[in-house]
């Protein structure tokens, strides 16, 4: 078991506590980035060898765990408020008494196990799933102070749905705001951004490009955080302009569009092609209808009834998204809902597409595809 008091712990004899539960562990310098490659214990653990020979005769190391299925499934909820973990931790005392529980320089870590395939990002912090990383005590952080567990980890955590985790009340600051009406997404409480306060200004600076190629894609993003607000999804123009306008003054320095007219146009271009607003699982929706149909007659042709299935929710995405557009499939999501690993989804989808079934769409700075489009009979009798 994990001591308590983590500062009477070295970091060697930590790690290899974690390795001991099933962690993927891995070392971090002062900055709380990797010491080493780390995308190799993405998917395996260090042994015991390994985690001595980074740690033995360092004192100037931290360490974190990767997150997702190399750790069991273990997942994250990173309060960066104090208040939105008391306020969680309210909401939900008896997982609050037994989960797991690290404090950190700004609030608190809190562990569970679910299979969250991705991070989400609210404004009081993050929920992060396979692929992320998190610090472990007794590491420090840049200004000095140590991780602590409150609720030290055993090999007990429990499997939960990770939607307990997005439900947290407003922040003081919200709470104060009482004058502002709040956008949120649907059926996401904790994503709730007060509007005229700070948080819209977050909401905006989450949807801001980095580079000028990213000008569409975040608008886009605009559109879709704007739709989840049940008092804006039906908004016109003249509602939405000042926001959108707020947004082409802060991405102005990036884009090579000037003109706002162009920048509003584009917006309402972009509003009106939104099927899916912020917080939506896509895929999960559309595996949910599929799974109550049966699989298209092309699926046939393969003997294995995971590879008709998803034969089947790429036809889905096909019809959710429309004639003419591209979908979004990630292996790990279709992994997901089919309960098998994303290696084999990522060589089905290959298959597809030499079979004539999908056509992958190049992305660029991928070596492989996301987004598709379903070429398969099913589709063209439907248009």
């Amino acid at each position: 078991m994990i001591t308590k008091d983590s500062s009477a712990v070295d970091v060697l004899t930590a790690a290899l506590q974690y390795a001991a539960l099933g962690w993927s562990i891995i070392p971090i310098v002062a900055d709380k980035k990797p010491s080493v490659r780390w995308k190799p214990f993405q998917s395996d653990r260090a042994d015991e060898q390994q985690i001595r020979d980074w740690f033995d005769k360092r004192d100037d190391l931290g360490l974190a765990v990767v997150l997702g299925a190399v750790s069991g499934g273990l997942t994250c909820r990173d309060f960066d408020v104090e208040a939105a973990y008391h306020a969680w931790a309210a909401q939900n005392p008896e997982l609050a008494k037994t989960l797991p529980t690290a404090k950190t320089a700004r609030g608190f870590h809190v562990y569970f196990l679910s299979d969250l395939d991705h991070t989400v990002k609210f404004t009081d912090g993050e929920l992060r799933g396979n692929g992320a990383y998190v610090v472990l005590p007794p590491s420090r952080h840049p200004s000095g102070v140590q991780y602590q567990w409150i609720i030290q980890p055993t090999s007990g955590i429990p499997k939960l749905n990770y939607q307990l985790f997005q439900s947290t009340e407003p922040t003081e600051r919200q709470s104060m705001a009482s004058v502002s009406p709040s956008l949120c997404v649907s059926g996401s409480p904790s994503l709730c951004l007060s509007v005229g306060s700070n948080d819209l200004d977050a909401m905006i600076a989450h949807c801001l490009p980095t580079k000028e190629a990213e000008r569409n894609d975040k608008i886009f993003e605009l559109a879709r955080w704007l739709k989840a607000d049940p008092d804006r999804k039906n908004a016109g123009s003249a509602t939405l302009e000042p926001i959108v306008r707020k947004w082409h003054e802060r991405a102005l320095p990036v884009i090579g569009t000037k003109p706002f007219s162009e920048t509003m146009a584009d917006f309402e271009n972009a509003w009106n092609s939104v099927k899916v607003p912020k917080g939506v699982d896509v895929v999960q929706l559309v595996w949910q209808k599929v799974r109550a149909e049966t699989w298209p007659s092309e699926a046939e042709k393969y003997d294995s009834e995971d590879m008709r299935w998803l034969v089947a929710l790429c036809l889905g995405l096909q019809v959710f998204h429309g004639p003419g557009r591209q979908f979004f499939l990630a292996c790990r999501s279709a992994g997901n809902v089919l309960k098998r690993d994303h290696t084999d989804v990522a060589k089905w989808l290959k298959k597809f597409v030499s079979d004539g079934l999908l056509v992958a769409i190049p992305q660029p700075g991928r070596q492989s595809a996301h987004r598709y489009r379903y070429l398969g009979p099913s589709w063209n009798d439907r248009r």
